[in-house]
């Protein structure tokens, strides 16, 4: 967390980063050893102190940011470090003797690839600089490189000028393909399901049945209950979201069918259905202490994606563990969005609309101001993270 501080890094770090296990720390691997991979992290300024406290660093990967300065002693001293990549930095002066070392016996491998400044056999005067050749070196490969660079910059500029109009079109065909590539007849989904033949789950808002795509893969199809205004409506924005919001924990979505008649959506199968209904199981192993925090954490980091990930920020109104899919891994992801509301731009602190979800998980502020926000969303977690089957006589 120092180091975090100390390069002001823009990095998902919170929590254990090995509770539960493999909770995704971004750039760090957590297991016997540590290995930071910081690579093109926009990094400046000097390879930090804070890192010789990572004593149990086996891999260190710092390439492909702008940091400077000389490469650090202490890096010898860090007894299980086996691998060091800075390579593509603006790294000076010469390597430590005692790395060098390490590296001829074999003991470590080390990458140092595209730093100009750093002294190699022979180049380097008593203070650390390169001499005055290799200085006019640099200078004369320096403006070389300036005017190439500018000349590629020109062309580049005019070849932009004459393509973005082409581009254009080609990004909206683009667009057109990958919507029309979802849709599906409602014949296509009579053959995937064979005829709704197993039924895999129930709710308000329809019925969910077990399918096969023709290249195999396994669907779970939501047939929407009635054709009323209303459902229609949850049904267009569902279906809008679905096709805009694309996340590790966020429930795949595949297709849909529309054909005035019946309205369909097409989900990735979800091996072990939602979570209320392991909450629900009586048998003690339904579900362990572990993979309770990891669905948990799971759950919690599909919100905070659709809260301050897409842009307008969205809020999902009807959170419960039934909205919780659970997939072969027990890995979370948040489905059903027919209720969602975009926030219109980030001065908007809530939206004023009709009270809709399900009693038990509604914030009771929105109960009665019929005014949501994220913070709805976060009630309605809250009741999941809390939520127990009754005890029999109770």
């Amino acid at each position: 967390m120092a180091i975090k501080e100390y390069y002001q890094l823009k990095k998902y770090w919170v929590a254990d980063p090995c509770l539960p296990q493999n909770s995704p720390w971004d750039g760090l691997t957590c297991d016997n050893s540590s290995t930071p991979d910081l690579s093109n992290s926009r990094l400046d300024g000097i390879i930090s102190g804070h890192i010789s406290k990572l004593t149990a660093l086996t891999t260190l990967n710092l390439s492909r940011n702008n940091l400077n300065g000389q490469v650090p002693a202490f890096l010898q001293d860090l007894p299980s470090l086996i691998k060091i990549d800075l390579s593509n930095n603006n790294l000076s002066g010469p390597l430590p003797a005692s790395l060098k070392e390490k590296m001829k016996d074999g003991q470590l491998m080390f990458s140092i690839e595209n730093n100009p400044r750093i002294c190699q056999e022979g180049q380097c005067s008593q203070d650390g600089k390169t001499t005055h050749k290799s200085r006019r070196t640099v200078i004369v490969i320096s403006l070389v490189i300036s005017t190439l660079l500018t000349v590629l910059i020109v062309v580049a500029v005019i070849v932009t000028i004459k393509r973005r109009k082409q581009d254009n079109h080609q990004q909206y065909q683009t667009t057109m393909e990958y919507k029309k590539s979802g849709i599906f007849t409602y014949s296509e989904v009579v053959a995937m399901t064979n005829d709704f033949d197993k039924v895999i789950g129930k709710g308000g808002s329809g019925t969910v049945y077990y399918g096969h795509l023709k290249d195999g893969r396994e669907v779970a199809v939501k047939k929407v209950a009635g054709l009323v205004e209303e459902g229609t409506k949850e049904f267009q924005v569902e279906v809008h979201l679905l096709m805009q919001v694309h996340h590790k924990h966020l429930a795949p979505f595949i297709g849909y069918c529309d054909d005035g008649k019946q309205m369909v959506l097409i989900y990735e199968y979800m091996a072990n259905g939602n979570l209320r209904q392991r909450l629900s199981d009586e048998r003690a192993d339904a579900l362990n202490w572990q993979q309770r925090l990891r669905i948990a954490f799971g759950a919690a980091t599909g919100l905070e994606y659709l809260h301050s990930g897409c842009t307008p920020a969205i809020i999902h109104r009807d959170v419960k563990s039934s909205n919780i899919l659970l997939n072969a891994n027990f890995e979370a992801k948040i489905a059903d969005f027919g209720l969602s509301k975009s926030v219109i731009s980030s001065s908007v602190t809530h939206i004023t609309t009709a009270v809709a979800g399900t009693a038990g998980y509604l914030d009771p502020e929105y109960w009665c101001t019929g005014k949501v926000t994220e913070k709805s969303d976060v009630y309605g977690f809250g009741v999941v993270l809390l939520w127990r089957r009754k005890c029999p006589n109770s």
